[in-house]
C-alpha cells in the first residue's frame, strides 16, 4: 500500500512538472518570437500588459483555489459544498475587480489599451479554469490537468505564431490567448462536473464569507507576490521607457523558467503535507526538513550554473538587441536560491493554515524591493532591477524558514555543507565547457557533473532515502 501512495504522489509530481515544463518552454518560445521580431520596444510593451493582466488575475484568485484544493484533499465528503462556496465567493471578486482593471486602463497609452484590456479578458478567463484545476488537485488527478493544459498551450502558442506570422501583431497575440483560454475553460469545466464533482446546492452567504476570510492572508499574499515580480516592470517603463522593461524582461525569463521546477513538485506535496498536519509525532517535521534539503540541493546549482551562461544564453536567445540583459541575468540568478526554499515553505505553511506569515514575509520583501528599486534604477536601470528582484527574493526565503521552523521545527541544513564541493567542481566544470565547446555542452556538463560529485559528497544518505519513502509513502 505504502508503495503505490509512493508512486501516486510521484506520479502527480510527474504530471505537473511535465504540464508546466511543456507550457514554460512555449511561452518561451513564443516570448522570443515576440521579442525578436518586434524588438525591445514592443516587447516591453508587451511584457508591460502582461504584467497588469497577471496583478488582477492574482486580485481575482485571492487564495481560493489553494484553499479549495487544501480542502478537499482534507475531506472529499465536502468537495461539494466547498466548490459551490468557492465559486460564488471567486464572482464576488471577479466582477468588480475586472470592472476596475478594465476602467483603469482609460489612463493607459493608446496603442497600449487594446493589447492590456484583451490581456485582462485573457485573466480573467483563466481565473475561471484555474478554479476547477483545484479540484483537479484536491482530488489527486493531476492527468485531467496535463490533458487540458496541453491542449490549452497548443491553441495558445500556435495560434499566436500564426498571428506574427499574418502580421497581426500583440492584438493578435491576444486574441489568440483568449480564444485557447476559453476553449481551455470549458474543457476543464466539463472534466469536473463529469469525473469529479458537482457543485452542492447548500452554499450559504456565510459559507462564502468564511471561505474569503479564511482565503484572504494567502489572496494577499499572492497578489503582493504579483505585485513583487511586476513592481520592476512598472518602474523602469514609468523611469526608462519600454525598452528598458524589454531587456530586464529578457533577462527575467530564464529565472522565470526554472519557477515551474519548485513550484509544481512542492505544490504536489502539498496533499501529504496537510494530511500529515493532522497526525501527532514529528512526521511534519521531517518532511519539511528533507523537502527543503532537496529544493536547495536543486537552487545550489541553478544558481551558479544560470550565472554562467548569462551572455551566451541571451545571445543565442534573444539576439544582439538584448545583449544589455545578460549582466541583470546574472544578478537575477542569486536570487535562484532563495526561490526554491520559498516554495517548500509556502506549502507547510499553507498545511498547517499559517497564512498569515507568508502574507507577512512577502509583504516585508515587496517593500525592501520597491526600495531598492526607486533607488538603484534611477542609477543602474535594469541591473538596479535585478538587484531589488535577487535581493527580495533572498529576504523571502529567509524569513519564510525561521516561520516554518517556528511552526514544524528546526530542518537539518548539515548535510548541505557537504554538496558545496559538488557546487564549485560543476561550476568549474560547467565553466570550463564553455570556454572550449559552447553553450550546449557546458550545461549537459554541469548536470552529469553536478549529479556525480552528489553521489562522491552524498548531501543526502540513504537513510534519507528512506525517510522520503516513509513519508512520501503515506
Amino acid at each position: 500500500m505504502a508503495e503505490r501512495l509512493t508512486f501516486r504522489v510521484l506520479r502527480n509530481a510527474g504530471f505537473l512538472l511535465l504540464t508546466e515544463l511543456i507550457s514554460r518552454l512555449s511561452a518561451l518560445a513564443l516570448a522570443v518570437a515576440i521579442a525578436r521580431s518586434t524588438g525591445s520596444q514592443e516587447y516591453g510593451h508587451y511584457t508591460y500588459a502582461l504584467a497588469y493582466a497577471t496583478t488582477f488575475g492574482a486580485f481575482a484568485d485571492f487564495g481560493i483555489s489553494r484553499l479549495l484544493t487544501r480542502g478537499i484533499a482534507a475531506d472529499h465528503t465536502g468537495a461539494a459544498r466547498l466548490v459551490s462556496s468557492a465559486l460564488a465567493a471567486r464572482t464576488v471578486l471577479l466582477v468588480p475587480s475586472l470592472a476596475i482593471a478594465v476602467g483603469l486602463t482609460r489612463w493607459q497609452p493608446a496603442a497600449d489599451r487594446q493589447l492590456v484590456v484583451l490581456l485582462l479578458a485573457v485573466a480573467a478567463t483563466q481565473s475561471l479554469a484555474g478554479l476547477w484545476r483545484s479540484v483537479f488537485y484536491g482530488f489527486e488527478r493531476m492527468q485531467l490537468d496535463t490533458a487540458s493544459r496541453l491542449l490549452e498551450r497548443l491553441l495558445a502558442v500556435g495560434g499566436a505564431f500564426l498571428a506574427l506570422r499574418l502580421g497581426k501583431g500583440l492584438s493578435g497575440v491576444a486574441l489568440a490567448f483568449l480564444g485557447a483560454a476559453a476553449v481551455d475553460m470549458f474543457v476543464v469545466t466539463t472534466l469536473a462536473l463529469t469525473r469529479l464533482v458537482r457543485p452542492g446546492r447548500t452554499m450559504t452567504p456565510t459559507a462564502v464569507c468564511n471561505l474569503l476570510r479564511d482565503a484572504a492572508p494567502l489572496g494577499l499574499y499572492g497578489l503582493v507576490l504579483a505585485l513583487q515580480s511586476s513592481m520592476p516592470l512598472y518602474l523602469l517603463t514609468a523611469l526608462g521607457g519600454p525598452a528598458s522593461t524589454g531587456r530586464y524582461s529578457a533577462a527575467a525569463t530564464p529565472v522565470l523558467a526554472l519557477i515551474p521546477l519548485p513550484v509544481l513538485v512542492a505544490g504536489a506535496t502539498l496533499p501529504m503535507l496537510s494530511r500529515l498536519t493532522t497526525e501527532a509525532g514529528a512526521g511534519l517535521r521531517d518532511a519539511s526538513s528533507l523537502l527543503l534539503r532537496l529544493f536547495a540541493l536543486a537552487g545550489l546549482a541553478a544558481a551558479p550554473g544560470l550565472a554562467i551562461v548569462a551572455t551566451p544564453l541571451i545571445n543565442l536567445v534573444y539576439g544582439p538587441d538584448f545583449s544589455a540583459s545578460a549582466p541583470a541575468l546574472r544578478v537575477l540568478a542569486v536570487g535562484v536560491l532563495g526561490m526554491f526554499p520559498t516554495q517548500v515553505c509556502v506549502n507547510v505553511l499553507v498545511a498547517r493554515k499559517r497564512q498569515a506569515a507568508i502574507l507577512q514575509g512577502d509583504v516585508i520583501a515587496l517593500v525592501w524591493q520597491l526600495v531598492v528599486d526607486l533607488v538603484a534604477i534611477p542609477q543602474w536601470g535594469i541591473i538596479g532591477a535585478a538587484l531589488g528582484s535577487a535581493s527580495a527574493e533572498l529576504i523571502l526565503g529567509g524569513f519564510l524558514i525561521v516561520a516554518v521552523v517556528r511552526t514544524a521545527g528546526a530542518p537539518n541544513f548539515g548535510p548541505l555543507l557537504r554538496a558545496l564541493p559538488a557546487v564549485v567542481g560543476m561550476a568549474a566544470m560547467a565553466e570550463a565547457v564553455l570556454r572550449t565547446a559552447g553553450l550546449a555542452p557546458a550545461i549537459a556538463a554541469g548536470v552529469l557533473g553536478y549529479g556525480a560529485l552528489l553521489l562522491v559528497f552524498r548531501p543526502l544518505s540513504r537513510a534519507d532515502i528512506a525517510e522520503a519513502r516513509r513519508l512520501f509513502g503515506r
